[in-house]
């Protein structure tokens, strides 16, 4: 199992108005970025409509959710540390993760 892994240093996100569109258009997105360089764009689609395949495009994690679940991922942006992305290649499974440290030491 393949997998793609980054870190980040730094996160930005907006909602985005669909002005009444009726395709697939993200409800919310979280941009990633390290060393000022964009590694990831986290997706949020409005419920009824089908979710993409998260993808890699050119070096860009595309990873896609529910628009449902923004309140939890952004909880994890504002409140951890050692925030990692990743995105199995065979199986499209991505995944927003936190590093583990031993008690005792912070993360960095």
């Amino acid at each position: 199992m393949p997998a793609i892994w980054t870190d980040l240093d730094t996160y930005q996100y907006g909602y985005v108005s669909d002005a009444g569109f009726t395709g697939s258009v993200n409800a919310c997105e979280i941009n990633c970025y390290k060393s000022n360089a964009q590694v990831a764009r986290i997706c949020f689609i409005k419920a009824g409509l089908p979710l993409p395949a998260n993808a890699d495009h050119s070096g860009v994690l595309y990873l896609y959710f529910l628009l449902s679940q923004f309140g939890d991922i952004i909880g994890i942006f504002r409140y951890q540390k050692g925030i990692t992305i990743s995105l199995d290649t065979d199986t499209l499974v991505g995944e927003i993760g936190v590093e583990v440290t031993k008690p005792g030491r912070r993360p960095k």
